[in-house]
């Protein structure tokens, strides 16, 4: 595909590269700062406890033996802390101990080693296993909406977005059809030509070009379209398809820029969607990826009474 958006986590792998090569003299401290840290405790004793509901606003926490840092309280001053776990430390130059509480947020997301003394006990319906129970009914249902997704044809992910836009959006039948024409020629699908010269035929859809030209432009807000993007969508629960509730609003955006800065008539879009591409950056190690990931494309196109710019 031409303009193939891989849905693959390569922003954390990049990302994680550029912090290894690049360790500063303040990274350095840091890491020093923790080896010399874990290094001024002794575990005395580590025994797994009930459940109890925290808040925080201040105070460390840390991995295990207080080895990393992961925040501070001010960073998370709305989290709700489940305990499941103590532990008694001897700090050996003050020749003191500590009681620390391992929590974890009712999303199971976020973990660590607190003391104790910067816990506020709370109250919550809200506990892991409720919020648990409506995680994995969503990622349920996303899995569902996924798997129906990638079994649509470009032409009915095509009528289904431009069905949601409907009430900002007037698309053109002719236009519509000629869009997702150029935009299976432009991707190389059902074996069409990629040569536009061949293709651009917009006078076979009955558009008539010979006194008004028609602009295109592909649909560059769509980059960030990886895994992460889609794991922060929100199940459809009222029948739709959460994919194409996100793609159509990723289009309005896009369209919003066209309206804005093109005399726009006859608009029409264009949907490729290629759940088969090759998953990139061992993304297929990632459990998620079996079935959040896939590739699209989405071109637009209109007419208009001057010379239009491709963009």
């Amino acid at each position: 595909m031409k303009r193939l958006i891989q849905l693959a986590s390569v922003l954390g792998v990049a990302g994680g590269l550029f912090l290894l090569s690049g360790t500063s003299a303040k990274a350095a401290s840091e890491m020093y700062s923790s080896v010399s840290r874990s290094q001024s405790v002794k575990l005395v004793w580590r025994k797994s406890m009930g459940q109890h509901a925290f808040t925080r606003s201040q105070g460390g926490r840390y991995s295990k033996h207080l080895g990393l840092l992961y925040a501070m309280g001010y960073e998370e001053p709305n989290e709700i802390w489940f305990t499941d776990a103590h532990e008694k430390l001897y700090r050996k130059a003050k020749g003191t101990s500590a009681i620390y509480y391992h929590v974890q947020n009712a999303a199971g997301m976020h973990k660590g080693w607190i003391w104790r003394g910067y816990l506020k006990p709370t109250t919550t319906t809200q506990t892991p296993a409720v919020v648990g129970a409506k995680i994995a009914k969503n990622q349920a249902l996303k899995t569902q909406q996924n798997i129906a997704f990638q079994k649509m044809t470009n032409q009915q992910i095509q009528a289904a977005v431009s069905k949601k836009l409907a009430s900002q959006y007037t698309f053109n039948p002719k236009m519509m059809a000629f869009a997702q024409y150029m935009t299976d020629a432009d991707d190389g699908v059902s074996g069409q030509t990629k040569d536009r010269s061949k293709v651009w035929q917009p006078a076979k859809f009955g558009i008539k070009g010979n006194k008004h030209f028609i602009g295109d432009g592909g649909l560059t807000a769509i980059e960030d379209m990886d895994l992460g993007w889609m794991r922060s969508l929100p199940a459809n629960t009222q029948g739709g398809n959460y994919l194409v509730d996100g793609l159509a609003d990723k289009i309005a955006h896009s369209l919003q820029y066209v309206t804005q800065n093109h005399n726009v008539r006859n608009l029409g879009i264009g949907v490729v969607s290629d759940p088969g591409a090759s998953l990139q950056e061992n993304a297929s190690n990632d459990p998620y990826s079996k079935n959040f990931y896939l590739a699209l494309g989405v071109e637009f196109y209109w007419q208009e009474d001057h010379v239009v710019n491709t963009w």
